[in-house]
C-alpha cells in the first residue's frame, strides 16, 4: 500500500437510476457516451481514471488546479449532451493506493460532497477553496458548513460560479427533485380501543400500496421504507425528504363491532397542505371496496390514468374476510424475519388457506416463509425449498397475473433448483407484472451478480433502492454486489452508509468484513466479523466468517476454538457443510475443505450459486464442482 496527497474528483449522472429503469439500452449507451467524452478530457488535464462506480467516476490528480480545470471542462463539454447531467465534487487529501484502487477518509468525504453539487456544477471543499482563492480566474460561493454522513468533522462547501457554471443558489435542479407523482403510503393508525388491530391496519396500508402500484405514472415507495415511520413523530416534510417523495398518504382506522371507519388524507410534503381527505364508513366485509375507492380518489386527485386491466384487491385477495385477516397476520409475523415468528406466521397462512383454498397470496406467503428458513438454515435447505416450491407453484396456479408468486418461485429456482434460465424467466415475468415491486428487483439483482452480470445487477439494485430507500437488506445487498464485482472501495462506502443508518443489522458488518478482507485490511475485517457474530448471537453463518479470518491470519488457536464450537452446534442443529468448510479453511487440509464443498452440493446449500464470485473460495474452485452446480447435479 502507498499513501500520497492527491486531489480527488467524484462525478455522478443525475437521474440515471430512473433512466435505467425506463430504458436500459439507453442507459447503457449513456455510460458509453460518458466514457468516450470524458476520458480524453481527464487525460488532457493529467488525471488518473481510477474506476467507474455504476454511473459515477472516481478520478485523482496531482494538483488541485488540474482537478478543478478538468471538472469545469467536463461540465462545459457535457452541457448539450442529452441525459448527461452531472454533479461533480472536488476535495484534496491523503489517499491510500493499492492495486490500482484508492481508498481512505478523504475519498469518503469527496463521495459524500457530491450530493451537494448543483446539476451541471462543481462543489469544492474548504481545503480546495483555500488553495484556489489566490487565483483570480476562479470564483466560488460558500453554500454552508455541513455535517456529512460518516464524517466526524464538519466540512465547509463552496460551488464554482465562474467559467459559465450554474448560479450558486441552484444547489438543486428540477432533475433532482422528486417526481411530481412520487408518493409514500404510511401505515394507518390503529384507533381500536384495545390497540390490537395493528396487523389489520398494516395490511390495509400494504394493500393500498399494491393498488397504487397499478396506477400509470405513479412512483410508489415500498412498504419496507414507508413503514419505518410507524408510530413515529416525524414531520411530514422530513418524511418527504428521507423518502424522496412529494406526496404522502396517511390515515387511521376505527372499529366498532362489524363497522369500520377509515379516514385517509393526501398531503403535500412541500407545503404541508392536505390536497385531499375523505372518510369511509363501511361494514367490515366491504374493506376491499374501500381500498379501491381510496386508490381511485388519489389517482383522480393527481389527474393520472388508472390502467384498465389493473388487479384490484378483490381479485388479489380472498373475498372471505376471515381468510384476509389471517393472511394479514401471517405477513405481519413474516416481516419480522425471526425464527419463532416465522413459524407463527406459517400458522396464520395455513389458517387463511383453510378458509379459502384458492387464496394465491397466502400460498406465496407460505413459500416465502419456508424459503427464508432455507436461506438462514433454520431447517435443512432441501426440506425447506421443496416445501416452498409446492406453495409457490400453487400461488401461481391460483393467481397467474400476480407478481408475488413468480418472485417466490424465481428465488427457489435460483437458490435451490440452480436453474438459471428458469429463474431469469420468472424474475422478468414478475417485474413485468409489477415493476414497482422492490423485492423483485432486489432478488433479481443478486441473481444477476451470482451469474457475473454485474452491470445489470448494479442497475437492478439501484432500482430496488429507489423503490425502497430505507431497506437495510437492499442497502447491504448493494454493498455485497460491489464486493462480488471486486469493487471493494465502493462496497466499503455503501456499507458504512448502511451501518450508519442502522447499526444493528449483522449482515452489513459481515459483508463489510469480506470487503476489508479482500483489500488486505485484516484488522478491520476481524473487527467486523466479530461484531456480526455478537449481533447474531453467534449464529453459525457468522461464526464461519469469524473462523475463516482467524485461519487467514494464522491465529490457529482461535480458529480451532471456532471450529470446535461449530462442531458442537452441529450435533444439535443443521449447519451447512459450506459453513464448516469456510470456518476450517485456515487449519484443515485442502482436500478436507474440498470434500465439505462437495457435501454442500448434496445438501443444496443456498450460498453455492455465489461460490464462483466469492473470493474466499477462489483457491478451492474446481471444474468438477462448478460443473455440478451449473448442471444442478448432486
Amino acid at each position: 500500500m502507498k499513501r500520497k496527497l492527491s486531489a480527488i474528483v467524484f462525478t455522478d449522472i443525475v437521474g440515471y437510476t430512473a433512466l435505467s429503469a425506463q430504458d436500459e439500452k439507453k442507459a447503457v449507451e449513456l455510460i458509453d457516451t460518458q466514457r468516450t467524452i470524458l476520458k480524453p478530457i481527464v487525460s488532457k488535464h493529467g488525471g488518473e481514471w481510477i474506476k467507474e462506480i455504476g454511473d459515477g467516476l472516481l478520478l485523482t490528480f496531482d494538483t488541485i488546479t488540474s482537478a478543478i480545470d478538468c471538472a469545469i471542462n467536463i461540465q462545459n463539454e457535457t452541457k448539450t449532451i442529452a441525459d448527461l447531467n452531472l454533479k461533480i465534487a472536488v476535495h484534496v487529501g491523503e489517499i491510500i493506493e493499492r492495486e490500482g484502487d484508492v481508498f481512505g477518509d478523504d475519498v469518503n468525504i469527496t463521495s459524500r460532497m457530491e450530493s451537494h453539487s448543483p446539476v451541471g456544477g462543481v462543489v469544492i471543499s474548504g481545503k480546495v477553496f483555500d488553495h484556489i482563492i489566490k487565483y483570480p480566474e476562479y470564483e466560488a460561493h460558500k453554500i454552508g458548513t455541513h455535517q456529512l454522513k460518516g464524517v466526524r468533522q464538519e466540512v465547509s462547501l463552496y460551488i464554482i460560479t465562474s467559467h459559465d457554471l450554474f448560479n450558486p443558489g441552484a444547489t438543486e435542479s428540477e432533475v433532482e427533485k422528486p417526481p411530481t407523482s412520487s408518493i409514500a403510503v404510511l401505515p394507518f393508525a390503529d384507533l381500536s380501543p384495545g390497540k390490537d388491530k395493528d396487523y389489520f391496519c398494516e395490511g390495509v396500508s400494504e394493500e393500498l400500496i399494491n393498488q397504487l402500484s397499478q396506477v400509470k405514472g405513479l412512483q410508489l415507495v415500498s412498504r419496507t421504507s414507508s413503514f419505518k415511520f410507524k408510530n413515529g413523530n416525524v414531520d411530514i416534510m422530513e418524511i418527504g425528504r428521507l423518502l424522496h417523495v412529494k406526496l404522502v398518504v396517511e390515515g387511521s382506522i376505527q372499529f366498532a363491532n362489524d363497522d369500520i371507519r377509515i379516514s385517509a388524507r393526501l398531503t403535500s410534503v412541500e407545503t404541508g397542505y392536505q390536497l385531499w381527505t375523505k372518510r369511509y364508513d363501511r361494514k367490515l366485509d366491504n374493506i376491499f371496496t374501500v381500498q379501491d375507492e381510496i386508490a381511485k380518489s388519489i389517482a383522480l386527485t393527481l389527474k393520472l390514468e388508472i390502467l384498465g386491466d389493473q388487479e384490484t384487491s378483490a381479485n388479489r385477495h380472498s373475498t372471505n374476510l376471515d381468510a384476509f385477516q389471517e393472511y394479514l397476520k401471517g405477513r405481519y409475523f413474516w416481516n419480522q424475519r425471526n425464527k419463532g415468528l416465522l413459524q407463527e406466521g406459517i400458522v396464520h397462512f395455513e389458517n387463511a388457506i383453510s378458509e379459502d383454498d384458492k387464496y394465491s397470496l397466502a400460498y406465496s406467503g407460505l413459500a416465502d416463509s419456508y424459503s427464508v428458513q432455507g436461506w438462514y438454515n433454520y431447517i435443512e435447505p432441501r426440506l425447506a425449498y421443496e416445501q416452498a416450491k409446492t406453495y409457490a407453484l400453487k400461488s401461481i396456479e391460483n393467481g397467474p397475473t400476480i407478481a408475488e408468486g413468480y418472485v417466490s418461485l424465481a428465488y427457489i429456482n435460483h437458490h435451490y433448483d440452480w436453474n438459471w434460465d428458469l429463474a431469469d424467466k420468472n424474475f422478468n415475468e414478475a417485474i413485468h407484472l409489477n415493476p414497482g415491486y422492490s423485492v423483485g428487483h432486489h432478488w433479481y439483482a443478486i441473481f444477476l451478480a451470482s451469474r457475473s452480470d454485474f452491470g445489470k445487477a448494479v442497475r437492478c439494485i439501484s432500482t430496488a433502492k429507489q423503490l425502497d430507500p430505507l431497506s437495510m437488506v437492499i442497502k447491504t445487498a448493494e454493498g455485497w454486489i460491489n464486493h462480488m464485482n471486486a469493487d471493494n472501495t465502493q462496497a466499503v462506502l455503501n456499507l458504512e452508509k448502511a451501518i450508519e443508518d442502522d447499526p444493528g443489522f449483522p449482515w452489513s458488518y459481515y459483508v463489510l468484513a469480506q470487503a476489508y478482507e479482500e483489500m488486505g485490511m485484516n484488522i478491520e475485517a476481524l473487527k467486523n466479523y466479530k461484531h456480526a457474530c455478537k449481533l447474531s448471537k453467534r449464529a453459525p453463518f457468522y461464526l464461519a466468517g469469524l473462523g475463516h479470518i482467524y485461519g487467514l491470519t494464522d491465529d490457529v488457536d482461535n480458529a480451532s476454538k471456532i471450529l470446535t464450537e461449530m462442531k458442537a452446534l452441529k450435533k444439535k442443529t443443521f449447519i451447512s457443510s459450506i459453513d464448516m468448510a469456510l470456518a476450517g479453511m485456515g487449519i484443515n487440509p485442502k482436500n478436507e475443505t474440498l470434500d465439505l464443498i462437495v457435501d454442500g452440493i448434496e445438501e443444496r446449500v443456498s450460498s453455492l450459486p455465489y461460490i464462483s464470485v466469492d473470493p474466499r473460495f477462489a483457491n478451492y474452485i474446481k471444474d468438477e464442482i462448478l460443473n455440478n452446480i451449473e448442471t444442478g447435479k448432486s
